[in-house]
This record gives structure tokens, C-alpha cells and sequence, in this order.
């Protein structure tokens, strides 16, 4: 999988030298192709699950810069409605705010977020991710106009 490539497609009058390519050896584990807010694609995400917890590992690509710096949620919601029992959030890609995104050619492997499982409560679930402006708290839509992406469905025991 092309993570980033210098000099950028298209971009070879300021760069001086060979071109340089950096790949990950192994795709996503699951491939999407999401946009939210029109500025942001959910490449896909890759997910364990342990007896504890939920781990998940989004992959971004900055369609143009943001015009924002936005945050990630997952929420461990139930299958009828947005309630959830667990959740997490924070940046979604390490130490990259995402106003510095700025090259669209290029994939970031995101955080790692740990959505813990609560004891005691069985059932089916959502798992869903989101962004929201860290400012406003505005969630980004995709172009169904809903604010999150379902990733999974998972049954606790």
C-alpha cells in the first residue's frame, strides 16, 4: 500500500534527487472509501478485538486541507439508536493535527483508539467511528448526511 510519495505526482520542478516511495506491506484490513465533510476520506481501519476491548487503526486521506482540526470518536452504540456504553476519542492520526494534512496523494495510518467492553452487557452492538470539529463540536457527514460510519457489528456474551 503507497503511504506517500516524493516528489508528489505532477510536482517535479522543486524536487531534486531520485523519487522516493513509502509503502506499508500489508493493506487495511478492511477497505473503505467514506468521505465526511467532504474534506476527509476513511480509507478503511484495521480491528482486533480481545475479551476486553476493541482496537482499531483508521487510515485517512486529506481530500484538501481541512479547514478545521477535527477529532475521531468510536462509540459502542446499541443496533436500534445512538446510546452507546463505551467509547473513545482523540486525534486521528499521531501528533498530526489534521489542518496539517495538506497532501492528498498521501494515506495516514492512524492512531491506535481502544474502545474498552463493558462487563455485564450483552448483546448486539455498532461499533461507529466519526469526526467533530475539536472548536465547535460538529460532527462531519458523509454523503449519505449521516455523522458516523458504521465499522462493525459485534456481540458481546
Amino acid at each position: 500500500m503507497l503511504l506517500k510519495q516524493f516528489p508528489r505526482p505532477g510536482d517535479t520542478g522543486r524536487w531534486r534527487g531520485p523519487t522516493l516511495q513509502f509503502y506499508r506491506l500489508f493493506p487495511p484490513q478492511t477497505r473503505l472509501d467514506v468521505t465526511l465533510g467532504e474534506v476527509i476520506r476513511l480509507a478503511g481501519y484495521d480491528l482486533t478485538r480481545t475479551p476486553d476491548a476493541l482496537t482499531v487503526v483508521p487510515y485517512w486521506q486529506a481530500l484538501r486541507l481541512p479547514p478545521a482540526n477535527y477529532n475521531v470518536y468510536l462509540h459502542l452504540a446499541r443496533p436500534d439508536g445512538r446510546d452507546f456504553i463505551a467509547q473513545a476519542d482523540g486525534i486521528p492520526a499521531y501528533n498530526r493535527l489534521t489542518r496539517t494534512w495538506y497532501d492528498p496523494a498521501e494515506t495516514l495510518i492512524g492512531t491506535t483508539f481502544t474502545v474498552p467492553l463493558p462487563p455485564a452487557a450483552a448483546g448486539e452492538y455498532r461499533l461507529l467511528l466519526g469526526l467533530y470539529d475539536v472548536v465547535t463540536g460538529a460532527r462531519l457527514l458523509t454523503a449519505t448526511g449521516a455523522d458516523f460510519v458504521e465499522l462493525a457489528r459485534v456481540t458481546l456474551d
